[in-house]
């Protein structure tokens, strides 16, 4: 069952009975929302359940307050809220080191998937000789995969200009399209939160089909 909440709804205590918690009818509840509503709704689930349902959250949720009480999260609490989201910051440690050298105050997170995304259009452009959008879009997809894998714009636009066909993998890890332009696979973040409430990254899973 899906429960629609408007973000600027103040009294979330009714829409957390209306869930299936209260009747037992649930193994699970996936939340998702924004960090302040999003907070606030699991505080009021909180309230409504009485069996420790384990609840599923998304990355906005990462920083949200889990303080149902006002004196802190409860331990209830957070021992079953469980996250999953994008993997924000890359294991190329050499591409952190040199994103952060352009800046103390420079943020890693998410930052390989932006960089990597103006790498592969460039090489789309290279491999279609025309920044034409339709074009661009076109190759996406021929320069990351079933060529000769290569790890920079330099490489891989060498190899194009020699006439090879190339597998451009970035700073994110492995990337390639599907037929209907989507990325076909993910690395993903599984995270938690210690008793202080701060969140803390548990596991990091690649999906591939």
């Amino acid at each position: 069952d899906r429960l629609g909440v408007r973000k600027t709804e103040t009294k979330l205590s009714g829409y957390a009975a209306d869930t299936p918690v209260p009747y037992r009818l649930t193994d699970l509840l996936a939340l998702i929302g924004d960090a302040e509503a999003g907070g606030r709704m699991l505080a009021a689930i909180e309230r409504v359940d009485e069996l420790d349902t384990p609840i599923f959250i998304t990355e906005a949720l990462r920083r949200a307050s889990l303080d149902a009480s006002g004196t802190g999260p409860s331990d209830r609490l957070l021992r079953r809220v469980f996250g999953v989201g994008p993997l924000a910051v890359t294991g190329d440690r050499a591409f952190n080191r040199a994103l952060v050298s352009h800046g103390a105050d420079a943020s890693v997170d998410f930052a390989s998937y932006a960089f990597d995304c103006v790498v592969a259009a460039a090489l789309a452009a290279e491999a279609a000789g025309t920044d034409r959008p339709e074009a661009v879009a076109a190759a996406m997809r021929e320069v990351t995969s079933g060529g000769s894998r290569c790890t920079s714009f330099r490489e891989c636009a060498a190899k194009l200009a020699e006439g090879f066909n190339v597998d451009y993998d970035g700073a994110s890890g492995r990337i390639e399209f599907d037929a209907t332009g989507d990325v076909s696979s993910a690395a993903i973040s599984e995270f938690g939160f210690d008793l202080s409430g701060r969140d803390q990254s548990t596991a990091a899973v690649t999906i591939r089909p």
